[in-house]
């Protein structure tokens, strides 16, 4: 994970946030995803770590590829994702704010 993504990896860990998939998704655009076992609210975690502009929200709904929504940093092609609040996946998970 990237440096300016690894603060929030490190606080999910901390949290007890099961990791459920690690590596490269979608594309060779993307160099690693972590995908974690709760929601995330990407607004109120850039606020808290104090993201600047390279550190975009990533918001995907789709029913039959499935849904994500987190952070992705421009620069190192890296992210950090949840399930989706609207998909079927965040049922009963934590929400991460």
């Amino acid at each position: 994970m990237c440096i300016h993504l690894k603060p929030l990896e490190n606080y999910l860990q901390t949290q007890g946030i099961a990791e459920t998939y690690r590596g490269q998704v979608w594309s060779k655009n993307c160099r690693e995803w972590i995908y974690f076992d709760a929601v995330l609210n990407p607004q109120e975690l850039k606020e808290k770590f104090d993201f600047d502009d390279t550190i975009k929200i990533h918001d995907y709904e789709d029913i039959k590829v499935g849904s994500e929504l987190g952070l992705v940093c421009i620069i190192c092609n890296d992210a950090i994702m949840g399930a989706h609040p609207n998909s079927s996946y965040a049922e009963n998970k934590k929400i991460i704010e």
